[in-house]
């Protein structure tokens, strides 16, 4: 064997070694990738639950307000505590619309569901029906769901309601 052929093997040799080395760490860089992406899923879902959680916290320190949110107590344009819960449903709504969101733009086969249900279940609270049927340009989200969901009961009955079949307004219109 000449030294040519034996210098051609070994240089053979470093580029299947390289190659092998540049797929290993495509794998390894893939597997990172899958990992940051799934922290950053539920990381943003935590970010939006949160939210949820401090407007709630809000809520149970005022115990006058708690009937308005939990116990379906109507709201009159008459009510002296109106500008505050009124204040308090806006809050939630921008908490809807960021969820509502956070399910559309980002899949997570865990909590797709989530966000939609719970916005279908404080329809029930007659000032969460009315604010957030009322649609309103800065909620684009929430237009975007009741303009696409099948709701068992017609807007601002203050009734139940539930999807038609328990899923996202994204998939029931298909």
């Amino acid at each position: 064997m000449s030294l040519s052929t034996i210098s051609a093997i070994i240089g053979l040799f470093g580029v299947v070694a390289s190659v092998l080395f540049l797929a290993w760490q495509t794998w390894q860089l893939t597997r990172q990738v899958t990992v940051a992406n799934a922290a950053a899923i539920y990381s943003s879902h935590v970010d939006v639950t949160q939210l949820y959680h401090e407007v709630t916290k809000l809520i149970l320190s005022r115990p006058e307000l708690m009937p308005y949110f939990l116990a379906a107590k109507s709201c009159p344009p008459s009510d002296p505590h109106r500008a505050e819960v009124l204040t308090i449903a806006a809050m939630i709504a921008d908490i809807y619309d960021l969820g509502l969101q956070h399910t559309r733009r980002i899949p997570d086969p865990v909590h797709n569901n989530c966000w939609p249900a719970a916005l279908i279940e404080s329809l029930k609270q007659p000032i969460l029906n009315e604010v957030l049927r009322t649609p309103q340009p800065w909620y684009p989200e929430l237009r975007l769901f009741f303009e696409t969901a099948r709701l068992d009961t017609p807007a601002r009955t203050g009734q139940s309601h539930t999807a038609t079949k328990g899923t996202s307004a994204k998939e029931q219109s298909d």
